[in-house]
C-alpha cells in the first residue's frame, strides 16, 4: 500500500526554493530509497546537479518502499511550509541556536530562505521542534468542540502524565481504530497549557484509492491518510472537550481518556452539557451580561430549526438581533420546534469587532477563537445554558 502524495513536493519550484545543500542533505538521509527508485543523488550541492525531474516523479508516485520517516518528514515540512509556519519556526530556531540560511545565487549572493527551506533546515537540526510546532498549529486550528462533563468540578490537575498512561491510551485507541478499518499506529501527545492539558491524537483513516496516470498508463494510488484530533482536559471545569470528525470517535475518546487517566470509563458523562431552555424561559434576558467580565454585548442572531424528514430539511432564521425582530413583529421563539443550533454575536471588551459563538446541544460549541472559551463558558454558565451537575471535587 502506497503513502499519500505531498503536493508541495511534486512541484519543481518548491524543490528549487530549497537551497541545494539543504535539499540534498535532507534527501541524502534516504539515499538508498531514491537509488532504488532510479534517482541518483549527486555529491555536489549545486542547482544544476539536482535531479529535480526525477524527484518530482518519485514524489508523485510514492510506493510501498517509501520509508516511514521520509513520509512523516515530508508531511511535517509540507504542513509547515507557509508564511505563518515559517515565522513560527524562525522564532523556534532562534531559541534553539539553529542557523537558517537561504540558497546561494551566483549573481545576487546569498538569498533569503523560503518557508520550505526553513522547515527543511529545522527538521535537519532538530526534528522534534517541527513535530511540536505542527502539533501546536493543529491545536490552534481547532475551534469546534464537543464537551463532556465529569460528575464533579473541579477535578484533579494533571501536572504529570505517566508514559504508561499514554501507552495505555494509544493501545486502547489503536484497537478501536483497527476495528474501524483505520489501521494501527496511533500517537497521543500531551501539551500543558496553564490550567488545561491539550492532547493531539494522530491516527490513520480509512484507505483511499485515487485514480492516477503513470505516463500513458492508468494506475491507482492506494494509501491511508493521517488524521489529527484534539482532546482537551480542563480541570477547573471538570470536563474534556473533543475536536474529531464523528460522534463515534468522540465517544471513544470520552471513554478511553476517562479510563486511562482517571480509572473510570464513565468518568466523563455521555449526557449533554448544554441546553437552550433559557432562550424559551427568559427570552432576551437569557443573554444578560450581569456578573460576567470581558463581554460588552451579546445578541441572538441565528436559529436553525430542524424540520426532520428523509431529506434533512432545516429552516434558518437570521437577524441583526432576533429578539428585537420578534418583539417588533410580536412573535417569539417556538418551543415546539426542534432546534439544531443557535448563533450568538458577542463583543469582547477591548475588541473592535464582534465574534460568533455557535451552540449545538447537547455537547457542541464553536468559538471564533479558542481563547474566547473561558469568557464564553462563564457567560453560558451564568445564564444557565450549561446544565447543572452535582458531586464532590475529586482529590
Amino acid at each position: 500500500m502506497g503513502t499519500a502524495t505531498n503536493k508541495r513536493f511534486t512541484r519543481i519550484e518548491t524543490l528549487k526554493s530549497i537551497a541545494p545543500e539543504h535539499l540534498l542533505t535532507f534527501l541524502g538521509r534516504f539515499k538508498d530509497y531514491f537509488s532504488g527508485r532510479g534517482v541518483a543523488l549527486p555529491q555536489t550541492a549545486d542547482a544544476k546537479s539536482v535531479p529535480y525531474d526525477g524527484l518530482v516523479k518519485v514524489f508523485l508516485d510514492p510506493d510501498d518502499s517509501t520509508p516511514t520517516e521520509l513520509s512523516e518528514a515530508l508531511y511535517l515540512i509540507d504542513e509547515m511550509s507557509t508564511p505563518e509556519g515559517m515565522d513560527d519556526l524562525l522564532t523556534e530556531a532562534g531559541k534553539n541556536s539553529i542557523a537558517i540560511t537561504g540558497r546561494e545565487d551566483p549573481v545576487t549572493g546569498r538569498e533569503d530562505p523560503s518557508p520550505a527551506d526553513v522547515a527543511v533546515q529545522v527538521w535537519l537540526a532538530n526534528p522534534p521542534i517541527l513535530e511540536r510546532r505542527h502539533d501546536r498549529k493543529s491545536i490552534e486550528r481547532s475551534k469546534s468542540f464537543d464537551y463532556y462533563h465529569s460528575a464533579a468540578a473541579p477535578t484533579k490537575k494533571l501536572t504529570k502524565i505517566s508514559a504508561d498512561a499514554i501507552k495505555a491510551l494509544q493501545k486502547a485507541m489503536d484497537e478501536w481504530f483497527e476495528d474501524r478499518k483505520c489501521g494501527r499506529g496511533c500517537r497521543v501527545t500531551p501539551h500543558q497549557r496553564s490550567d488545561e492539558v491539550w492532547f493531539t491524537v494522530e491516527h490513520g483513516d480509512q484507505v483511499v484509492r485515487t485514480p492516477a496516470r503513470d505516463g500513458l498508463k492508468p494506475t491507482v494510488h492506494f494509501f491511508r491518510p493521517e488524521k489529527s484530533d484534539i482532546v482537551v482536559y480542563d480541570y477547573r471545569l471538570g470536563e474534556i472537550r473533543v475536536n474529531a470528525r464523528t460522534p463515534a470517535i468522540k465517544d471513544q475518546y470520552r471513554k478511553a481518556f476517562g479510563k486511562h487517566l482517571f480509572g473510570d470509563e464513565g468518568f466523563f458523562l455521555a449526557s449533554g452539557k448544554y441546553t437552550l431552555d433559557p432562550l424559551f424561559e427568559d427570552g432576551a434576558d437569557a443573554l444578560s451580561l450581569e456578573g460576567v467580565e470581558g463581554l460588552d454585548s451579546a445578541k441572538l442572531v441565528e436559529v436553525q430549526f430542524d424540520e426532520g424528514g428523509s431529506q434533512g430539511e432545516v429552516e434558518v432564521r437570521k437577524a441583526h438581533d432576533l429578539f428585537e425582530a420578534w418583539k417588533d413583529s410580536k412573535r417569539s421563539l417556538d418551543r415546539d420546534r426542534a432546534i439544531a443550533h443557535v448563533k450568538f454575536e458577542v463583543k469582547f471588551t477591548g475588541s473592535r469587532k464582534t465574534r460568533k459563538v455557535t451552540l449545538r446541544p447537547p455537547n457542541r460549541a464553536t468559538f471564533g477563537r479558542d481563547a474566547d472559551s473561558v469568557v464564553i463558558e462563564a457567560w453560558l454558565a451564568k445564564n444557565k445554558f450549561t446544565k447543572p451537575r452535582s458531586g464532590n471535587a475529586a482529590k
